[in-house]
């Protein structure tokens, strides 16, 4: 399935969940809140980032891997509603472990190099609409993520770190999301966010220094819980 694919099922499906929940939800009832004030709560999300690197002074010596895992962290944010729109701010910081170490493969194709994700965040506006006691909403805004990136020897006879560098991607953010209340004050969301985190060129200062070039994407599903003052 092809990245829009992706976003476009994703959406669709949050846009259902949406309109079911408000089936089942009593006919006039509100959200136990007018989803006005400030939030702070934190978030569980499984990632799946694509990764295009090759090496600007040698040429085909290119790896797409695709890094896969598990991260969390905090969030908060501040929301103002008006008739049943919402709007607002929030950041978010998440921390976890995506990696791709090196691979076995031919000699003259790049089994060496080694990349690893720790720490990512966004800065979105968020804009919906209330209902039942339901809010469907889309986010954007900017994304940052850390990126390292290795030259891992992969010879056993020498399985050496031959050298790295690590830097900062900076780009945007576009997602869709529901959320309900759980009691008066706590609130329930499930998410979905594509990130494109832009290029970035990275100075390998091992032995023979050389430059690398990485364009880094990412697509993630999250839940998290909010508590709403």
């Amino acid at each position: 399935m092809t990245r829009t694919s992706t976003i476009i099922c994703v959406s669709a499906a949050v846009m259902l969940m949406g309109g079911a929940a408000r089936a089942a939800d009593p006919a006039g009832i509100e959200s136990p809140s007018d989803w006005s004030g400030a939030f702070i709560g934190a978030f569980a999300a499984y990632s799946w980032s694509d990764l295009d690197y090759h090496e600007q002074d040698w040429a085909g010596f290119e790896r797409s891997p695709c890094m896969q895992g598990f991260s969390g962290g905090p969030l908060l944010g501040y929301s103002c509603r008006v008739s049943n729109i919402v709007a607002g701010l929030e950041a978010d910081m998440g921390f976890g472990n995506l990696r791709d170490g090196p691979s076995d493969g031919p000699i003259t194709m790049n089994n060496y190099s080694a990349f690893k994700i720790q720490r990512y965040g966004h800065v979105r506006a968020r804009l919906g609409f209330v209902t039942g006691s339901t809010l469907i909403y889309f986010a954007g805004g900017v994304s940052l993520a850390d990126l390292i990136v290795l030259d891992r020897d992969t010879d056993p006879d020498r399985a050496l770190l031959w050298g790295g560098d690590k830097g900062t991607h900076v780009g945007w953010t576009a997602g869709a999301g529901i959320e309900r209340p759980v009691t008066e004050k706590l609130r329930a969301r499930f998410e979905y966010l594509h990130d494109d985190y832009g290029c970035n060129t990275y100075l390998i200062d091992g032995i023979d220094p050389y430059r690398a070039h990485v364009d880094l994407s990412a697509d993630t599903l999250r839940a998290g819980l909010s508590y709403h003052f």
